[in-house]
């Protein structure tokens, strides 16, 4: 399975496709990676130059959607913060490309100092987040929380990943938010069982 962040569409790819795209990725080999990429038809010649950076989440051993139980210590100042983050991802998501909404997270990320938490910190806010994410007017959608979560993480200096992934028999495509081996904002057997396409 493939995303095409350009196009905003999933679509799939044959055996011999995926095996040759495997065997590139394990490779590490940038060049190798971009011309198979092209020789598939999965990206035009014009990217021949361009590098592929390809990243791979830390594998989910435990959840902080699930580690705590009790007191969050959510205020007000954080339920004003979590709604208006979520209405302001809900319009991204609605109105712009989601390449675009995809490199402003790229953007973000690069500007934050090299992460020395040790998760403690990104669980504890994850908690606040959850705890007052249903006061906000928009339902929730796994991407659209996601992204949320992730830039009240970064206003608090906390790097996260954003991780897509997706479940083929039947095709599901779902997004959550990790620190290292923790799913943030999933459990860590539904985490688990899913295949990440894209780590940001």
């Amino acid at each position: 399975m493939v995303l095409d962040l350009k196009r905003d569409r999933y679509f799939g790819v044959g055996p011999e496709q995926t095996r040759l795209l495997r065997g590139a990725l394990e490779s590490r080999d940038e060049l190798g990676l971009a011309n198979q990429l092209i020789e598939l038809r999965l990206v035009p010649e014009a990217t021949r130059h361009e590098a592929f950076v390809v990243l791979s989440p830390c594998p989910v051993r435990r959840s902080a959607h699930e580690d705590h139980h009790g007191r969050t210590g959510a205020t007000f100042l954080d339920a004003t913060e979590v709604i208006a983050l979520i209405v302001a991802t809900w319009a991204a998501l609605e109105f712009r490309p989601l390449i675009d909404v995809v490199r402003n997270v790229e953007r973000r990320r690069r500007k934050l100092p090299g992460d020395i938490d040790n998760g403690s910190s990104a669980q504890a806010a994850t908690r606040r987040f959850l705890a007052v994410r249903g006061l906000a007017p928009i339902e929730p959608i796994c991407l659209l929380d996601s992204l949320a979560l992730v830039a009240y993480l970064a206003r608090r200096g906390i790097a996260s990943d954003l991780v897509l992934g997706v479940d083929l028999e039947p095709f599901e495509a779902h997004a959550w938010v990790q620190h290292g081996d923790c799913a943030l904002n999933e459990t860590a057997h539904r985490a688990a069982m899913l295949t990440p396409i894209l780590v940001v």
